[in-house]
């Protein structure tokens, strides 16, 4: 909060929030993954998805709003494909 208050007197920009960043850490925490196996991604594309410095792309998403609202679907696809 005091980061906040001294931005806001600074007249700097904050951090900008996306939708995004819970929602690849919830799938994340959901599935247990360190990593997101599931989409192939890098380490460095997960920490910028998930700090706001990038959208990660529509069907990354997708699959994150996929694997939040029905986690066994995933642990079907490593059992099949994995």
């Amino acid at each position: 909060m005091k980061q906040s208050l001294a931005e806001m007197n600074a007249a700097e920009e904050g951090r900008v929030y996306t939708p995004s960043q819970p929602l690849v850490r919830e799938a994340r925490s959901i599935v247990g993954y360190t990593q997101p196996k599931a989409i192939n991604a890098s380490v460095t594309s997960l920490r910028d998805w998930e700090q706001g410095r990038h959208e990660p792309p529509g069907v990354v998403s997708t699959l994150m709003n996929v694997i939040e609202n029905h986690p066994d679907v995933i642990h079907e696809m490593e059992v099949n494909h994995g």
